[in-house]
């Protein structure tokens, strides 16, 4: 999905991030599963781990957020849903 929505952004401030919250397995993740990923699935997106699952509060797998500057959630999208999240990406840059 990144393929199809951040090229178009990051000229204009947009740095993509995965947090990824377990391996393929379930289990935590860890360095080598982040570049695994990242290479296995062409991310042109940074790839982060959490450990300790914390940010889970934020939604199970294919949570999506846009996070304004200022740190704050401006939009979370469930699911692969390209067009919600480049419509919530467009919004929040034109701000």
């Amino acid at each position: 999905m990144d393929k199809q929505i951040f090229p178009k952004y990051t000229s204009q401030g947009l740095k993509p991030y995965i947090v990824m919250i377990s391996d393929k397995f379930g289990n935590p993740p860890n360095t080598t599963a982040c570049k695994a990923f990242q290479a296995q699935n062409s991310i042109g997106a940074t790839v982060l781990y959490d450990a300790t699952g914390a940010t889970a509060i934020y939604g199970s797998k294919e949570t999506n957020l846009v996070v304004n500057e200022n740190g704050v959630i401006t939009a979370k999208i469930q699911g692969a849903e390209a067009a919600k999240i480049d419509s919530a990406i467009a919004a929040e840059i034109a701000q």
